[in-house]
C-alpha cells in the first residue's frame, strides 16, 4: 500500500491519496479565477507541478475556462528562437484543439519575429475566436537559462500582455501562471528592459501539522499512525518530498516487520539516517544533491552564499529581503525558510547534512586564505596588547594560585575525613585525558567539582571493569557529577543517558533510552533525580535510585538543548530551539504558566539561587530575565548583544546576571 499511497518523485496525480492541500491551493485557484497573473517561484520538490496539475483540473471543470500547460523542459534546449516558440505553440494547439489554426497562422506571418508570432497567435486564434477565459501554465521556466539565446523578451511579452488590459479588454480573458526555481529578477536579466514586476506571488510553504493528517492513512500502523507521523514531522518539518519519502520508508518497514519496531525508541531516527544522513545517502538522494549544487554552484559568489548560510545556521538574525540576491540563492536552494520575517534552517535533516563542518569543508580556498590572514593579523595585534597587561596578569595568577592551594588543602582535609583516597595532579590529568579521548567528548558539562574529578580518576585507575564499559556508541554531548561526587551522568548522541557509580565502577542501572540524541543532563541539588534534554523534543526527569521516569515527559516543538533544576529541586527549566524556554513541575512534568518566548532558538537557562527568577540566553542576541511565578510570560529585563547569546547565569546573590 505504501507504494501506491505515497509519491516520492515526479508529479502527483489528480486523485493521489497523499496529496496535501495547503493555503497555496486556495490562493492560486482564487487568483486565477479572478483573472490574475500568478507565479510560484521556489525550490525543487516543493509540490509546484502537483499543485499546477490539480489547479488546472479544477479550472477545466469550471465554467468556460480553457487551460493549457507548457512544460518548458519538454520543448527542448538546443533550439533556435523560431524552433522554440513554434514548439510551444504546437503544444498549445494540441491541448486546445487548435493545432491546424496555429500552424497556419505561423506559416502565414513569416515577417513577424518568433515572439511576435507566438503572442499574436494567442490573440488572433484564441482570444478573438473562442469565448471564455484562457489560462496558460508555464512550468520549469528556469530551464530557459540553458537556451542558446536570451529569453528576456518572452517574459517581457508576458508582462506586455498584462499591460494591454488597460487598452484592450479582450486581454483580460488571458492569464498566465509561472512556475519554476527562480526569482522574479531572474526572468528578465537585461538592465535595459523593465523588470518582471507584475502578478501575484503564491507562497508554497511546507506542510503544517494540521494539514498532514491524511498521510497517516498510508503508514499501515493502525492507531499508532499519529505517533509515527509526529516523529517523522520532527525530522522533516513538513518538507513535502522529505515527508513523503520518510513516510513511505516507515510504512514499508511496518509492512515487512510484524513486530512494528518503529515504535521502539530511535528506529524512525535510524530510518531517517539511512535515507538522508548517511554518507551514501548524501551522495544519492536527489533532493540533497539539488540543495548542495544550488548552494555551491549558484550565479553568486560561493563564499558569500556559504557565509550567509553559516550565519543563519548559527542563529544570527537575517531578515528576509527579496532584493538581496544571496538570500534569493538560499531560498532557491531550499535550505532555508522564512519564519516571522527572518531566515532559519528549513528542517533537522538539512541542519544535519549541511552542517558547520560541511560549510568549512566547501568554503572556497581563497576565502579560507583570507580568513587565515585576518586571523594572523588579529594574533599580531593581540600579542601587542597582551604585553601591556602582562604585569597585571602575573599578579592575578599568583593570587589565584595561592587561593587554589588553600582550597586544595581544605578539600584534602574534607576527603580524608570521608576516607577517600586522592591521587596527585598528574594521575588526575592522565585519567581525564583518557576519558576525553575514549568518549569522543564534544562538550564538557559541570565537571568543576574537584571532589568528583578526583574520585573519578581514582576509580578509573583501579577499576578495569569501568574502563571496559565506559565508552558510548557515539559522541558524548554532556557530562556532570552528582553533588556528592559519587555518580557520573553522561548524555550521548547514541540516544542514551547513563549514570555511573564511581565507587562500584559500573552503571548504577541500565542506560536510559531516548528517541534521539541526548544533548544535556543535570542532577537535582539533592542528587535524588536527574533531568535530560533530548533532540526528540522532550525533557525527562528520572530517579537516580532506579532510573525510572518521574512524571510525564516535558514536550517542546523542537530540540530541547538544556534542562536544569531550580535550587530547591521543585522546578525544571528547559531551553529549546523552538524559540521558547519553559518552566515545569519537577514532580509531575506539567508546565507552569505560558512558554517564555524568544525570537529565535533558546540556548541556555538558569535559575537564581532564591528561585525567584529565571534567565534565558537565545540565538536572537538577547538574554531575558523572567519572574518565576505561575502564568508569568513577560520578560522583566532584556539584555541585548551583537551576536547570539550562548549562556546566561546569575551570581550567587541573584542580583547580577552574566551573559
Amino acid at each position: 500500500m505504501a507504494d501506491r499511497f505515497y509519491t516520492t518523485g515526479g508529479t502527483l496525480s489528480q486523485d493521489a491519496p497523499s496529496y496535501v492541500e495547503r493555503q497555496a491551493d486556495r490562493a492560486l485557484i482564487e487568483g486565477l479565477e479572478r483573472g490574475e497573473y500568478c507565479y510560484i517561484l521556489t525550490s525543487r520538490q516543493m509540490g509546484k507541478s502537483s499543485l499546477m496539475i490539480r489547479t488546472a483540473s479544477r479550472l477545466r471543470n469550471g465554467d468556460h475556462c480553457h487551460v493549457a500547460v507548457l512544460d518548458l523542459s519538454a520543448v527542448g534546449q538546443n533550439l533556435s528562437p523560431e524552433q522554440w516558440y513554434d514548439g510551444m505553440l504546437l503544444r498549445l494547439g494540441r491541448q486546445l484543439g487548435l493545432e491546424d489554426e496555429f500552424d497556419d497562422f505561423w506559416l502565414d506571418h513569416p515577417r513577424l519575429s518568433p515572439v511576435q508570432r507566438f503572442f499574436e497567435a494567442l490573440y488572433q486564434v484564441v482570444l478573438l475566436k473562442k469565448p471564455g477565459r484562457f489560462v496558460v501554465f508555464i512550468d520549469e521556466l528556469d530551464t530557459v537559462r540553458s537556451l542558446p539565446f536570451a529569453s528576456d523578451e518572452f517574459f517581457a511579452a508576458i508582462r506586455q500582455c498584462f499591460n494591454e488590459r488597460s487598452q484592450d479588454p479582450i486581454w483580460e480573458r488571458l492569464s498566465f501562471c509561472l512556475l519554476g526555481v527562480a526569482t522574479p529578477s531572474d526572468l528578465i536579466k537585461d538592465p535595459h528592459i523593465s523588470p518582471f514586476n507584475i502578478g501575484r506571488r503564491i507562497v508554497l510553504e511546507d506542510f503544517k501539522k494540521n494539514e498532514v493528517a491524511k498521510l497517516v492513512g498510508g503508514l499501515e500502523a493502525d492507531d499508532r499512525g499519529e505517533i509515527l507521523l509526529e516523529r517523522i514531522f520532527g525530522w522533516t518539518n513538513g518538507h513535502p518530498y522529505l515527508t513523503q519519502r520518510l513516510c513511505r520508508a516507515v510504512a514499508e518497514q511496518n509492512r515487512d516487520d510484524a513486530a512494528a519496531s518503529v515504535l521502539q525508541a530511535g528506529t524512525i531516527d535510524g530510518i531517517c539516517h539511512r535515507l538522508f544522513l548517511s554518507n551514501r545517502a548524501k551522495e544519492r538522494d536527489d533532493n540533497l544533491i539539488f540543495v548542495r549544487e544550488r548552494l555551491l554552484r549558484s550565479d553568486h559568489d560561493r563564499a558569500a552564499v556559504l557565509d550567509l548560510y553559516r550565519k543563519v545556521r548559527s542563529g544570527v538574525p537575517v531578515v528576509d529581503d527579496e532584493a538581496n540576491p544571496l538570500i534569493g540563492a538560499l531560498h532557491l536552494s531550499g535550505v532555508t525558510q522564512i519564519d516571522k520575517g527572518k531566515l532559519r534552517v528549513r528542517n533537522r535533516i538539512y541542519r544535519h547534512v549541511f552542517s558547520a563542518t560541511w560549510i568549512k569543508a566547501t568554503m572556497p580556498d581563497a576565502e579560507k586564505r583570507r580568513q587565515q590572514e585576518a586571523y594572523r593579523r588579529g594574533v599580531i595585534r593581540t600579542t601587542g596588547l597582551a604585553f601591556l597587561v602582562l604585569v597585571a596578569m602575573t599578579y592575578l595568577a599568583v593570587t589565584a594560585y595561592v587561593q587554589s592551594q588553600r582550597a586544595k588543602t581544605r578539600l584534602i582535609a574534607q576527603n580524608t575525613d570521608n576516607g577517600s583516597r586522592l591521587l596527585d595532579d598528574g594521575e588526575n590529568y592522565d585519567a581525564l585525558a583518557w576519558f576525553t579521548e575514549n568518549l569522543k567528548l564534544t562538550k564538557e558539562g559541570s565537571v568543576s567539582e574537584e571532589l568528583g574529578r578526583k574520585r573519578f580518576a581514582s576509580v578509573l585507575r583501579h577499576s578495569p571493569k569501568l574502563v571496559e564499559i565506559l565508552p558510548h556508541n557515539d559522541a558524548v554531548r554532556y557530562l556532570t557529577f552528582s553533588p556528592d561526587g559519587l555518580l557520573l551522568l553522561t548524555a550521548s548522541d547514541d540516544q542514551f543517558a547513563r549514570v555511573w557509580n564511581l565507587n562500584a565502577g559500573e552503571l548504577a542501572f541500565p542506560p536510559v533510552s531516548h528517541g534521539s540524541s541526548v544533548i544535556a543532563a543535570s542532577f537535582s541539588p539533592d542528587g535524588s533525580r536527574f533531568v535530560t534534554a533530548s533532540a526528540d523534543q522532550f525533557a525527562r526527569v528520572f530517579s537516580t535510585e532506579t532510573g525510572e521516569m518521574i512524571g510525564v515527559p516535558m514536550r517542546h516543538d523542537y530540540e530541547v538543548v538544556q534542562a536544569v533544576f531550580s535550587h530547591d529541586g521543585q522546578l525544571v527549566a528547559t531551553a529549546s530551539l523552538d524559540d521558547t524556554a519553559r518552566i515545569w513541575s519537577a514532580e509531575t512534568g506539567l508546565p507552569l504558566g505560558e512558554s517564555l518566548q524568544h525570537r529565535n532558538g533558546v540556548n541556555h537557562v538558569s535559575f537564581s539561587a532564591d528561585g525567584k527568577y529565571l534567565v534565558s540566553a537565545s540565538l536572537d542576541r538577547t538574554a531575558r530575565v523572567w519572574g518565576v511565578t505561575e502564568g508569568a510570560s513577560t520578560a522583566i529585563l532584556e539584555l541585548v548583544h551583537e551576536e547570539s547569546v550562548t549562556e546566561a547565569i546569575f551570581n550567587p546573590n541573584g542580583k547580577l546576571v552574566a551573559t
